[in-house]
């Protein structure tokens, strides 16, 4: 018999994780953590479209979580509701999953990930723990309604003033980030672009595009195109080898294409500069299988519908020849050390 609590039973005093509520710290903390990134849709969100998700149900049965442990290779005392099984998700997608338990490559990444961001979380809710009221006021003021007018001006009034505060004890975390979107029709698909930006990346951004006279969607095109290529290729290869032999690929089709990306480095050498951007591209298909029915009285084709998730990690770097003409041709390179495959099949 596992000595390990119950798969939603009760945290220790001292245990950081979910107790059943929303808690604006844990979730705070995972935002900061995972990026600010949606764990469904891989989408960047404010804080408050955001949700706390349990990447293995709460739901769960113990013996199917004693099952999911040894599936995912998690440790044996692995609890529902600690860190390293939370992340943060927006509405819809949290929607879209609810209590699904996903036996997947994939959910075993998200779930190691989860692990390694544990400790990091764990200290932030902590840290911020000691200062409870002050935390709570700044996470009050942060998810407050800004359509309200009032609310709106009393916000406009006294933010400037914490802003101040905060840059006089660290400069750095004085800074913000936007989400540019940017729309890409590539290969045939549309591609959803999302590019986060610090004040560097405000700074390298407003760089490349005064120097090459282009706007971003077009500098990326290079690189996204690749993107577009290769997971199409791994979501290809894994519906054709999702039945071994016995498939035969009928169709394949794309359902949507996006990214979340930033820029993680800009450098010079000599006469030629680059940037870095690092991200995730995310690719939804669904195929159609030709397969042979072994349950019938007679062999019979039947067709199997197919639902294919690729997420690539890469680092793309671009670059220009400072002494060239500002609408010179970009050089771009693709660097993809990691990918992701969840397979889904019904019958059509």
């Amino acid at each position: 018999m596992s000595g390990r609590p119950p798969a939603a039973g009760p945290l220790l005093a001292d245990q950081v994780g979910y107790r059943g509520s929303d808690d604006v710290l844990l979730r705070g903390a995972l935002y900061e953590v995972w990026g600010a990134i949606c764990v469904g849709c891989g989408r960047a969100k404010v804080f408050t479209e955001t949700q706390i998700e349990h990447l293995i149900p709460r739901t769960v049965d113990p013996s199917v979580l004693d099952e999911l442990i040894i599936y995912h290779g998690l440790d044996t005392d692995f609890h529902v509701d600690q860190p390293a099984n939370l992340t943060v998700i927006c509405g819809p997608c949290n929607n879209k999953k609810r209590d699904r338990i996903l036996r997947t490559p994939g959910m075993t990444t998200l779930l190691h990930i989860a692990r390694d961001h544990s400790p990091h979380v764990i200290r932030l809710v902590r840290e911020h723990a000691t200062a409870r009221q002050v935390a709570r006021g700044l996470t009050t003021a942060v998810r407050a309604d800004m359509r309200d007018a009032k609310t709106r001006a009393e916000f406009m009034q006294h933010a400037p003033a914490v802003v101040q505060t905060l840059a006089l004890l660290d400069e750095k975390k004085a800074d913000f980030v936007v989400h540019r979107d940017i729309r890409l029709s590539l290969c045939g698909d549309i591609v959803s672009a999302s590019l986060t930006l610090d004040a560097y990346g405000r700074a390298v951004s407003t760089w490349v595009e005064e120097f090459c006279g282009r706007p971003w969607r077009e500098v990326l095109e290079d690189g996204v195109r690749e993107l577009i290529t290769y997971v199409a290729d791994r979501a290809d290869w894994a519906a054709r080898n999702e039945f071994d032999e016995t498939g035969n690929l009928a169709s394949i089709s794309t359902d949507a294409l996006f990214t979340p990306m930033r820029i993680s480095g800009c450098h010079r050498d000599g006469t030629r500069m680059t940037v870095e951007i690092s991200g995730q591209m995310h690719g939804y298909y669904t195929a159609v299988v030709n397969d042979i029915d072994p349950w019938g009285p007679d062999p019979e084709i039947i067709d199997i519908g197919v639902d294919v998730h690729v997420i690539a990690q890469y680092t793309m770097t671009m670059s220009w020849d400072l002494t060239a003409a500002p609408v010179m041709r970009v050089k771009t390179d693709v660097w993809i050390p990691g990918t992701a495959v969840d397979v889904e099949t019904s019958r059509a």
